[in-house]
């Protein structure tokens, strides 16, 4: 990732000395990025010189920025994943990409998601309205990105609902899994 970003600021130089773009604005895009490689421990650490890298119950983790499919409406956008210390969860961002329904989303976090961030070794999986309401507690909608939406959980609702957690204003509610499609979050239990 380093050499990524090496060399684009090495093309950033080029244009700019060209007239073709700006080497402060490719400076402070990339001075963004933290957590990019090592260990939880580490990635946070590095990520520590960042203004906003602590949010209410929550610690900056990795943001990097993420390229999308050529297909994507959405081109690049940053991800970020945070600790909730009190919980010792890492909590992954969303992809805007994968609105799906309640079956598929208890699949998604333990089968289909890519390493978030680069970070090996974690077991991701979905969060429990549990998870949902202490983490509320801790101040997630104010710590994570991309919380105004609605989120599968992995609790059972009554008659074959699912429960979900609403983004909007950190209530549970219910969501029919079949027809139904909400965004996903998932979680992976960090021991230091």
């Amino acid at each position: 990732m380093k050499e990524i970003l090496s060399k684009i600021l090495a093309l950033v130089s080029i244009f700019a000395a060209f007239g073709l773009g700006s080497k402060s604005y490719a400076q402070e895009i990339t001075s963004k990025f933290c957590g990019l490689e090592g260990s939880v421990a580490e990635r946070i650490n590095d990520c520590s010189v960042q203004p906003d890298s602590k949010k209410e119950g929550f610690i900056l983790v990795a943001r990097v920025l993420r390229t999308e499919d050529p297909g994507s409406v959405i081109k690049n956008r940053f991800v970020e994943v945070y600790l909730e210390p009190s919980t010792n969860l890492i909590w992954s961002d969303i992809d805007p990409l994968k609105y799906m329904g309640g079956f598929r989303a208890r699949l998604f976090c333990s089968q289909n998601i890519f390493e978030m961030a680069g970070i090996a070794g974690l077991t991701w999986r979905l969060p429990s309205i549990q998870d949902y309401e202490q983490a509320e507690r801790n101040g997630i909608r104010k710590a994570l990105p991309n919380m105004s939406a609605y989120f599968w959980t992995a609790t059972d609702g009554p008659q074959g609902l699912f429960q979900i957690f609403e983004g909007y204003n950190g209530m549970a509610g219910f969501g029919d899994p079949i027809h139904q499609s909400f965004f996903t979050r998932c979680v992976a239990s960090f021991n230091h």
